[in-house]
């Protein structure tokens, strides 16, 4: 790797000259300053922009945290705040959580010690009162895909609430009125939202539903097939089915496949977040799609705005044309 000493040997300056041209070239003479330019391109020398930055005061990095880059939701929000990030001529820098509060915590910590100038974190594991002592440390860091009182202006997020409302109603409409739900774990914010949305219109339309998920399990294809395995057990008379991750849905048509159960002939079903298999799956999945590029995007601006003191332009709550829209396709069917 060519190093600056290596330019001011080869144009026979001091390394302090070397820095002028590249930080202050108004004050170096014009011929000197060719020369260095010159060597500069003929040895293809790179400059340490974060060591430049750090010189400034800046390193020029946001750091992020989110459960897990194995998976298609996280890798879309990921790639949303990338854009934005690159766009401002910043650098990610990106860790897991593993999906626990501790990891949260000392990743936020260690991005902090980095000199990151913002952060951008999806925890949806961690208390209020966790998160917001976190928040109060923190003046630069952003929230995805959660709101927290007191902190609005900081959160990128959409009402969980309503978009299970909106579940609730396409399956009322298509005539199911004896649901249920699989649900991810009691300790996730964005499912109970979902669950207490998708409960509550049904309850108003005075129809059956159970009082919250038959099922509570992680979002992964196991807890979808355990859970539907569940749901069939106590409650064989269930038409439909409101899954609030895709993967769990995925997993639910698995075991009702593997058991000669129909879908959507014997059963409906309904997922969340719209990721790719379920859009070339048989029979294609019926869910409800959440703008994940868009979101990443927008905490990545938002997170550029207080890393340069633009904040008070910045807003929050996700705003756009289309926060979430249900995809209809072949997994739900009228009764």
């Amino acid at each position: 790797m060519v190093t600056i000493r290596d330019v001011s040997n080869y144009c026979n300056v001091s390394v302090a000259t070397v820095s002028r041209v590249l930080n202050n070239p108004e004050k170096v003479a014009a011929d000197t300053r060719e020369r260095v330019l010159d060597a500069i391109k003929q040895l293809d020398f790179r400059p340490n922009e974060m060591a430049r930055n750090l010189v400034g005061g800046e390193t020029g990095l946001i750091g992020v945290v989110v459960n897990t880059i194995g998976k298609e939701y996280f890798s879309r929000l990921t790639a949303g705040i990338d854009a934005a990030v690159f766009e401002a001529g910043f650098r990610g820098v990106t860790m897991t959580n593993n999906q626990t509060v501790e990891m949260t915590v000392r990743a936020v910590h260690m991005l902090a010690s980095l000199r990151c100038q913002a952060l951008v974190i999806h925890c949806n594991i961690i208390s209020d009162e966790e998160l917001t002592t976190l928040m109060t440390r923190t003046p630069s860091l952003i929230l995805l895909c959660r709101k927290l009182k007191g902190f609005e202006d900081r959160c990128i997020y959409i009402d969980n609430e309503a978009a299970g409302r909106t579940v609730a109603e396409h399956l009322f409409a298509k005539g199911h009125r004896v649901v249920a739900q699989i649900g991810g774990p009691q300790s996730h914010i964005d499912s109970v939202a979902r669950q207490q949305g998708f409960a509550d219109y049904f309850a108003e339309m005075g129809a059956p539903v159970a009082p919250g998920p038959d099922f509570h399990g992680d979002f992964s294809e196991e807890a979808g097939a355990k859970g539907m395995k569940a749901v069939l057990e106590a409650r064989p008379d269930v038409t439909a089915v409101f899954c609030h991750d895709d993967h769990i849905a995925w997993g639910a048509i698995d075991h009702c496949r593997a058991n000669g159960i129909h879908v959507p002939d014997d059963i409906s079903i309904v997922g969340f977040n719209d990721l790719e298999r379920s859009r070339y799956m048989t029979p294609r999945l019926t869910t409800l799609r959440q703008p994940l590029w868009q979101f990443g995007y927008a905490a990545g601006k938002l997170a550029i705005a207080f890393a340069t003191g633009a904040s008070d332009e910045a807003r929050g709550e996700f705003s756009g044309e289309q926060v979430y829209v249900l995809d209809e396709r072949d997994t739900v069917r009228a009764i």
